[in-house]
């Protein structure tokens, strides 16, 4: 009985595979949802022509015609403006996060559209079941919404300058922790990333856990 409970504690946790290409489709299905919702709020116009002053701008400087400050200064000025009139679907997006990986994820068990393809889950682990609380805390860190928050609020509130500087140091800080809670889902025995232990919640496969369970009971 002893080797059996030690064989299943190997194999219980998410397999790194398993929790990548959850993530993938899950990245790949709100993007598709709020590409779609934002769409009427867009001026695909305005965006457009500030998209191809970008690639001129771009183009411009690897032929040399312009110097790499003059390059900076004007690709800093159209990223600003097309975050400012991007503000309205940012605001829409961060909602739909907030839809998609706390609150539909909390009333399917700790799963969302990818986890359920994948056939694992988020548990909690403390007593009781996961939490509303939990599953924001997890998000806010590895969906990015504490970082693109701050950023939005910048780019309302704050110049130019400021909004370039808080994309520099919020983008920046949000690449290391996915990073680094890749190579701790990869490393470590239980799979789980700092969003994991901020949130105190771990990725269990499903079938296993519902043994867990059955065992437990019995």
């Amino acid at each position: 009985m002893a080797n059996m409970t030690k064989n299943r504690k190997k194999c219980e946790k998410a397999l790194f595979i398993q929790r990548i290409i959850a993530f993938f489709i899950d990245v790949i299905l709100v993007a598709f949802v709020s590409s779609l919702v934002i769409f009427p709020f867009t001026d695909s116009e305005s965006l457009e022509k500030l998209t191809n002053q970008n690639t001129t701008i771009a183009n411009q400087y690897l032929s040399q015609e312009i110097d790499v400050n003059t390059y900076m200064n004007q690709s800093m000025d159209i990223s600003y403006e097309i975050a400012k009139q991007s503000g309205l679907g940012t605001i829409i997006t961060l909602i739909i996060y907030i839809l998609y990986y706390v609150v539909f994820q909390f009333y399917n068990k700790g799963k969302t559209v990818g986890k359920q393809i994948m056939k694992i889950r988020i548990v909690s682990t403390e007593e009781g079941e996961l939490t509303l609380n939990q599953l924001l805390f997890r998000a806010f860190v590895i969906n990015s919404i504490l970082a693109n928050t701050i950023i939005l609020l910048f780019t309302i509130f704050g110049s130019k300058n400021v909004y370039s500087l808080s994309v520099t140091i919020f983008m920046a800080i949000q690449y290391v922790l996915m990073i680094a809670s890749a190579i701790m889902i990869g490393y470590r025995k239980d799979g789980r990333g700092i969003h994991d232990l901020i949130a105190h919640t771990e990725v269990l496969q499903n079938e296993v856990k519902e043994r867990k369970l059955e065992v437990c009971e019995n």
